[in-house]
């Protein structure tokens, strides 16, 4: 760790959360790899966009924050890719709603569709995925305790649905909230630290929208 973020802090990660489809529910995972657009391995590679090609997502319309999705799947990085499926749920109908990622797209754009209200497809890239960033690629850093003092701030939100609302890849516990204000600096300024044996570089903010009562808010993204 460099010197400007070396204290007896000792961060540690204790989430990864990857997130298959843009702007839908995220998956623990307990390792992943990095795909050769820089990504982690799965994290956006699909995204709900609209007849014009425009991204769906919750600064659009709030009716995606009434989705609940889980993800299988089964065999990343293996023969037995075709097997991942996502399951839907919406808060005003406990049915499940089953597709796989990979043969049943068409069908999921379809139900997607009634759902919104208005013509959807799914969109695939296995390099980079969506980013929401499109200049800086990687995975995003957040601290339970930045998480919690959001809770704080808006009692209506718990610790879930924040966590819902900023989808961040990787989260630390053991630093105090905002510590991961530390891990970038000025336009082309990379700061080098380390989580176990793991060698990161911090780039750039990840923009959110400053109420998650309507959208996400500000993450850290590192590569």
């Amino acid at each position: 760790m460099t010197d400007r973020i070396k204290t007896e802090i000792q961060p540690t990660l204790i989430q990864m959360m990857i997130y298959p489809i843009k702007s839908l529910d995220g998956k623990i995972v307990n390792s992943s790899q990095i795909s050769s657009g820089g990504t982690l391995e799965f994290d956006r590679r699909w995204a709900i966009v609209d007849d014009r090609g425009k991204v769906v997502n919750a600064k659009r319309t709030a009716k995606i924050h009434q989705l609940r999705s889980q993800f299988d799947l089964v065999g990343i990085g293996s023969q037995l890719e075709h097997q991942s499926v996502i399951s839907l749920q919406t808060m005003d109908d406990h049915t499940t709603y089953t597709f796989c990622l990979t043969t049943e797209l068409t069908a999921l754009a379809k139900w997607l569709s009634q759902f919104f209200g208005f013509p959807v497809s799914l969109i695939e890239n296995a390099v980079t995925g969506f980013p929401d960033d499109l200049n800086a690629y990687g995975p995003t850093i957040v601290s339970t305790a930045t998480l919690e003092t959001v809770c704080d701030w808006f009692p209506n939100l718990d610790l879930a649905e924040v966590r819902r609302r900023f989808r961040t890849n990787l989260e630390l516990s053991g630093v105090p909230a905002f510590w991961e204000d530390r891990l970038f600096g000025a336009p082309e300024d990379v700061v080098n630290f380390q989580l176990g044996n793991v060698q990161f570089h911090g780039i750039n903010p990840c923009q959110r929208c400053i109420d998650p009562n309507t959208s996400r808010l500000s993450q850290k993204q590192v590569d």
